[in-house]
């Protein structure tokens, strides 16, 4: 077995270091549970404040990722109107705006209430335009010498829808036919003419000159109360 020592109190110096360690002892048991407690409070505020950082970068990350997350988590309700569609109570007048509003809702689908009485009915459709035909342009030649005769065909003509552009004299008066000159060779013009007239179809000749603007040209011949005009 181990020899204790047994201490001598007695020695001054051994009191002082007993007394010191005793003092020393007391010291470490006084702040040793408050400095434990201190310690502990720091290892939980550091823990707690990694936590908070952990749970901060998990949530900006979600919402890094998720864009319309976080849009439809801050969206605003839409707003309520502060007029609302009237309720139609069976049995209760409606007022002229509720009229008004539900007749101007849907324009195509109140047309079709439309009663056949109150129905508009359809433009008359437009005849085509039937372009006219140009009345036949001619002018007349004395060739005969006679007074008069130019004036008074030219009154025969007009009465039988044919234009007569200008009157005047032949180069003489010694034709002894009266003929028509065809100035665009539009016989059928011609012929009609000549049948008018009374004018045999062998004195028609085509006589081209599109500087006149003219359809035929006329020349009445010493023969000239033979034609119609001059025998009624």
């Amino acid at each position: 077995m181990a020899k204790r020592t047994r201490r001598d109190l007695s020695d001054p110096t051994i009191k002082r270091i007993v007394k010191k360690q005793t003092a020393g002892n007391s010291r470490s048991s006084d702040r040793g549970p408050g400095t434990r407690s201190k310690a502990q409070s720091n290892g939980n505020a550091l823990f707690y404040a990694v936590l908070a950082i952990l749970v901060v970068g998990s949530a900006a990350a979600f919402f890094a990722l998720n864009p319309d997350s976080a849009s439809g988590l801050f969206q605003s309700e839409p707003a309520i109107t502060s007029n609302p569609d009237p309720i139609s109570v069976p049995g209760t007048p409606q007022t002229d705006d509720a009229v008004a509003e539900t007749s101007t809702e849907n324009p195509i689908r109140n047309v079709g209430n439309l009663n056949s009485d109150t129905a508009v009915d359809p433009a008359p459709e437009r005849e085509p335009l039937v372009p006219t035909a140009r009345r036949t342009q001619v002018e007349i030649l004395n060739g005969c010498g006679a007074n008069g005769v130019a004036a008074k065909l030219k009154r025969y003509l007009r009465q039988h829808n044919v234009d007569v552009v200008s009157t005047g004299n032949y180069k003489h008066f010694e034709v002894p036919r009266s003929k028509i000159w065809d100035r665009v060779d539009h016989q059928d013009k011609s012929k009609t003419l000549a049948l008018l007239m009374g004018i045999s179809s062998g004195y028609v000749s085509v006589q081209k000159d599109h500087n006149l603007q003219l359809d035929a040209t006329i020349i009445l011949g010493l023969d000239y109360k033979n034609l119609k005009p001059f025998k009624e």
